[in-house]
């Protein structure tokens, strides 16, 4: 995906790409799932789940996407979901790579099978943006009212530092989204808790379209994003009191 100053950018989605999540730290060892990506401008197509194709994105300023919030636990364990029949991780089946950044993989589905489990593993390569779309209701244009939800439980592993953004389906495209910070676990599995109060989601780029109310009532994407080198591997994604439907 390429970046252009200024800009922050869209995602073209033969899968799905969106939002993000708030930040507050907890601990090592629960499940979830998520994946980077990086925030790029453009326009978004919808599409069924695989692989998502992406616009531009644009300079970022670093360490923008506020991390506050909660504090740090020991062993914070959700009880698990029913999983779908398709590859999923916490319910969530659209995990996809994109041609926003150079990746491994490079496009499809980042959801791969370990033990009984399935985890979603990304390797950015090089510099510039890299952009990696989940959707919260595991199809384009569908949408979750996460307005009464107090954040996200994610579990993950990360060599660098990378952001997740909150996307709506009114404003999906484009990198100015409200966006927060996910620390760099130095390669290690761990869980982390990322609030959904306002003042934790600052957007990389320009203003959202948008408010932050707005956008959680509409919430159809968490998207992660990272502008250098990074390995990551997403082991569970929860959202406080949100099941995602399995379609």
């Amino acid at each position: 995906m390429s970046a252009s100053a200024g800009a922050a950018g869209s995602a073209i989605a033969t899968a799905g790409t969106t939002a993000t999540a708030g930040s507050a730290t907890v601990t090592a060892g629960s499940a979830g799932t998520s994946t980077g990506g990086q925030a790029t401008a453009g326009t978004s197509a919808g599409g069924t789940a695989g692989a998502a194709q992406g616009g531009s994105a644009g300079a970022s300023t670093a360490g923008a996407g506020g991390s506050a919030g909660a504090g740090a636990g020991g062993g914070t364990e959700l009880p698990p979901l029913e999983e779908c029949a398709q590859p999923s991780v916490d319910r969530l089946t659209s995990w996809s790579a994109t041609n926003e950044g150079t990746m491994v993989p490079a496009s499809g589905s980042i959801l791969v099978k370990e033990g009984a489990d399935y985890v979603g593993k990304v390797q950015f390569v090089g510099g510039g943006w890299h952009v990696v779309p989940v959707l919260i209701a595991n199809k384009f244009d569908v949408t979750a009212d996460l307005s009464k939800a107090s954040g996200i439980t994610l579990t993950y592993s990360a060599t660098a530092e990378l952001h997740v953004q909150l996307r709506s389906k009114s404003h999906w495209s484009g990198g100015d989204q409200y966006a927060t910070t996910l620390p760099s676990t130095g390669g290690k599995k761990e869980t982390h808790v990322f609030s959904f109060a306002e003042a934790n989601w600052k957007s990389l780029f320009g203003t959202p379209v948008l408010s932050f109310a707005a956008t959680l009532k509409e919430g159809m994407g968490l998207v992660f994003v990272g502008d250098g080198e990074n390995t990551v591997a997403f082991y569970g994604l929860r959202i406080d009191g949100y099941s995602p439907p399995c379609q």
